[in-house]
């Protein structure tokens, strides 16, 4: 048993530990009042007055009351003394996910002695049993993990020093690679922020009016099913709307019992806010009509959501957290919040003694459907799922040939799951994070903001806000997030090194640096093969041996170079520069109209001597481009002479 005196001095701010009853049964969570509130072996833990949780999240109970009897307290006492050890750096969430792991480890054990895992045999017959649950490697080092929680516990002497090698030999073949949530290709991004924009702006005017018709539909509703209990909701819906035709005339809209119309707008109005901003489905429920600000800077009026995240953090304790976004985010915002206006008096009513929903109330994406509320449906992400895919559909937001090559290049381990015709394999919040993360390094963000307002400029205040320590966030007063920063970075190394993988192996270069690269890819060792790997690529760039920048005339690999080349004079004379094919044919169409520009200058201003020269060298640095790359290319006028 562990005492009281060693919880104290490992975690003085964690609930005081008492007796009841039983000798080991003390006390776990603590009510409003400092009383005690759950003990070791109740069915559950009662978090909710002893951490402070985003909104919107639900999560406030540890639930034992599916696990086998026989395993119950074992469990219960393990994960006891894994809170006295880290009572402050365990969520609710991660708590839940320990109850499982340690359930696992029992039944793949067949006992509830964690000795047993000290003996290599029994050990063997454990990772056996493992491997027969097809589980993901993800689940495998989260098991790992658990078991040397068991070791620091001193339970047993089992450490598990490489998870991801125990993941290797235990997870599921099809399982072993977690799948990347999806970067949306551009022009589908664009189709639908487009759709959710107009969504939007067709509601914006009417979120007062949408609140007070829901309101008075489910009042006349309960007044309904007060007189007769046994009606069916169905024909009142359907005399509601004969009695009282709705004032708001937008197509398609329409009063229902499960406010399916309130859920469509809502998931338009997520769109936006997660699209625009790269925050989680978590962040965006704790969102409230405040939480949208704008900030000057220099001369600039930047736009900033506040809200909480409770992502990394000791405990899941949520802390004050901030992301630039677009303008649209502001009406989003208000539209989400004034249509739900009647969720909240409801349940300030009804709901009056509940501390669960109350703390909730406020967040923009609590359920409209009050006829089917509870604590844990209040927020949830999974009604706006169905949504995404409703708005593709509706929409008709189809893959193009271009728009499947860039989902492949995008998205190479999802390679082949989006056809030409058909929709994107799979959407949520964490896609649009992901989609938010790579647009922001392929310098695409721009375009896709700029679909109401000119705002592409926010692009590079953006790239700014979530680089190099974020200056900008500093200089605004404003905290930073953090994990999207890491995003942000990890979606520039696979950038980096898909395009270092394209010149490396590319069947033709041009360029002093380019021709460098081909000239040490001919050699004996070399031939037939790839001259190099994309991991071994991935490791150079990570450890700082490479870097490149894309220019419009090729790709500069030298990192302290700061000059942005611009005149295709400099794939003869720069150093550093490498031209791939894709580059050199991108060149022809500037070739032919430098030709023209040539041609009428030469006829009508002859003393523009040093602007044709000019011309004519950068004529034939193209011209020695495409050669390198075997462009073929036409030249009836000779103008180098």
């Amino acid at each position: 048993m562990i005492q009281l005196a060693e919880f104290e001095a490992l975690a003085p701010q964690a609930p005081k530990i008492v007796t009841d009853n039983s000798e080991d049964n003390y006390v776990v969570t603590l009510d409003a009042n400092d009383k005690p509130l759950s003990f070791l072996y109740d069915d559950e833990w009662e978090f909710c007055f002893i951490r402070k949780f985003t909104q919107g999240n639900p999560v406030t109970t540890v639930s034992f009351k599916g696990l086998h009897e026989d395993h119950r307290a074992c469990v219960q006492r393990v994960l006891g003394g894994i809170l006295t050890i880290n009572a402050h750096n365990y969520s609710v969430s991660t708590m839940r996910i320990q109850v499982s792991n340690l359930t696992r480890i029992i039944r793949c054990l067949g006992t509830k002695d964690w000795t047993q895992l000290d003996s290599n045999s029994s050990f063997r017959g454990f990772k056996l049993r493992l491997s027969e649950l097809s589980l993901s490697a993800q689940t495998i080092k989260e098991t790992a993990s658990t078991i040397n929680k068991l070791y620091d516990l001193k339970l047993t002497s089992r450490l598990i020093t490489r998870p991801k090698k125990l993941a290797k030999e235990c997870a599921c073949i099809n399982k072993q690679v977690q799948k990347q949530h999806i970067a949306i290709p551009e022009s589908i991004a664009k189709k639908i922020f487009s759709s959710a924009i107009k969504t939007i702006e067709e509601y914006y005017p009417y979120r007062s009016d949408l609140s007070n018709q829901f309101k008075h539909f489910y009042e006349k509703r309960e007044e309904y099913l007060l007189l007769y209990p046994e009606g069916k909701p169905s024909k009142f819906t359907k005399e509601y709307k004969i009695k009282y035709p709705s004032k708001i005339n937008i197509s398609g809209f329409s009063v229902s019992q499960s406010a399916s119309i309130l859920a469509e707008i809502k998931t338009a109005c997520l769109i936006v806010i997660t699209g625009f901003s790269g925050i989680r489905f978590s962040e965006a429920s704790s969102l409230n009509k405040s939480s949208y600000s704008v900030k000057k800077y220099i001369d600039m009026d930047v736009p900033i959501i506040k809200g909480e995240s409770s992502k990394q953090q000791e405990g899941g304790v949520s802390k004050p957290e901030s992301w630039i976004t677009h303008p649209i985010v502001e009406k989003a915002i208000k539209l989400a919040f004034d249509m739900s206006e009647y969720v909240r008096q409801y349940c300030q009513i009804n709901y009056a003694g509940n501390p669960k929903i109350l703390v909730n109330i406020n967040s923009l994406f609590v359920n409209n459907n009050i006829g089917n509320l509870n604590e844990k449906n209040l927020i949830s992400p999974h009604p706006f799922y169905s949504y995404f895919s409703k708005i593709m559909t509706k929409n008709n937001i189809q893959a193009s040939h271009a728009d499947v090559k860039e989902f492949d290049l995008l998205n190479p381990i999802r390679k082949g799951e989006l056809e030409v015709g058909g929709y994107l394999p799979k959407l949520s919040t964490h896609d649009f994070r992901r989609t938010f993360a790579v647009f922001l390094v392929r310098n695409k963000l721009g375009n896709v903001m700029a679909l109401k307002h000119q705002y592409k400029h926010l692009n590079v205040f953006m790239s700014q806000w979530y680089a190099n320590n974020s200056e900008l966030a500093h200089a605004m007063d404003i905290s930073l997030d953090t994990e999207l920063q890491e995003l942000i970075f990890e979606s520039n190394i696979v950038v980096t090194t898909d395009a270092l993988f394209e010149i490396y192996n590319s069947p033709t270069l041009s360029g002093k640096e380019g021709k460098r690269i081909q000239e040490e890819r001919s050699k004996e060792e070399y031939k037939g093969s790839i001259y190099m790997t994309r991991e071994e690529i991935e490791q150079r760039v990570r450890a700082g041996k490479v870097s490149i920048v894309k220019h419009p005339t090729g790709y500069c690999f030298s990192p302290s170079c700061d000059r942005i080349c611009a005149s295709n004079l400099s794939s003869a004379s720069c150093e550093h520069e490498a031209v791939t094919r894709e580059i050199a044919l991108s060149k022809v169409p500037i070739r032919e109209r430098l030709i023209k520009k040539i041609s009428y200058l030469s006829n009508d201003f002859g003393s523009m001597a040093n602007i044709l020269t000019s011309m004519k060298l950068e004529v034939e640095a193209i011209e020695e481009v495409l050669k390198d790359h075997g462009i073929k290319f036409i030249f009836p006028n000779n103008i180098t002479n």
